[in-house]
């Protein structure tokens, strides 16, 4: 998936956004919210289904 300049904008505020298009390890697709997590001095991106 690729981040629209708002999407980024939006993520760096720390506000989730709707993410389309993903594939899962076993090759299947699924869209998610997705967000920001921070686990000590590093982030990662976190998908919400729900």
């Amino acid at each position: 998936m690729t981040f629209t300049e708002a999407q980024r904008k939006d993520l760096a505020a720390g506000k989730p956004i709707q993410g389309t298009g993903f594939v899962s390890a076993m090759g299947r697709t699924f869209d998610a919210r997705i967000s920001w997590k921070k686990e000590g001095c590093k982030k990662k991106i976190v998908p919400s289904f729900g």
